[in-house]
């Protein structure tokens, strides 16, 4: 089993796929998996949705666990 998993892991990155596990609210699990089906393809319908997503989900700069604890807390007072 474990060389089938490796062979179809081997695959996926011979492809450009990457495997990606997220959660979503239950009712958003059909949909994330269409969109998720739909990226694969090399298309112009690909292309027109991914370039919508980038335009309605920015990007976030996420800070390392290091970087939050550096960062100063915000006075609720002045918040």
């Amino acid at each position: 089993m474990k060389e089938a998993l490796r062979a179809h892991r081997q695959m996926l990155r011979e492809n450009g796929l990457k495997r990606v596990e997220v959660l979503v609210p239950h009712p958003d699990a059909e949909l994330v998996r269409r969109v998720a089906k739909a990226l694969t393809t090399k298309d112009p319908t690909s292309d027109v949705l991914r370039a919508t997503i980038e335009k309605a989900v920015p990007v976030r700069n996420r800070l390392s666990f290091k970087e939050w604890l550096a960062t100063p807390e915000e006075d609720d007072a002045n918040a």
